[in-house]
């Protein structure tokens, strides 16, 4: 199925998602989530689909979680899209990680961007949590667990 078929209200075969008419769109809905400033974004296709958005947001990366979604803007963006329905953790992390070691930015996105994204990332948001407690600790002997702010994820 391509973005075509998705675009005109087909649902998503995977996740039964449809997309929402340009029209009838909240304009807030297409705002990605951030998770970890500066690194990891999540949303759904409707997001994926506003290249001027992740564009103005200093998205570099996409990894979809979508098998039959092709990549919508490859000339813009790196894209990564898995290979299977729910995706395999290690496939995901290894695209995360190597957008992290450039110091890039990524937005990870399935249809409906409620399921599986969150499934795709929760790995890499662990891990980065992690290491930034450990360096925390290293520097000051503490953990630095504090209060989240604007919205994004706190280790």
């Amino acid at each position: 199925m391509d973005a075509l078929q998705y675009e005109g209200g087909e649902p998503c075969s995977i996740c039964g998602h449809v997309m929402i008419p340009a029209a009838a769109r909240d304009h807030d809905s297409c705002m990605p989530t951030t998770i970890l400033s500066g690194f990891l974004y999540l949303g759904s296709y409707d997001t994926a689909s506003r290249q001027e958005l992740l564009k103005a947001l200093g998205i570099t990366h996409v990894l979809n979680t979508v098998p039959t979604c092709p990549a919508l803007y490859k000339n813009t963006f790196t894209y990564h899209t898995v290979e299977l329905a729910p995706p395999e953790f290690d496939e995901c992390f290894t695209f995360l990680d190597g957008v992290q070691r450039e110091q890039k930015r990524v937005l990870v996105y399935c249809m409906s961007g409620i399921t599986r994204y969150a499934a795709a990332a929760w790995p890499s948001a662990k891990r980065q949590c992690q290491l930034q407690r450990e360096e925390q600790h290293h520097r000051h002997g503490s953990p630095g667990l504090g209060p989240a702010s604007s919205g994004s994820a706190s280790c």
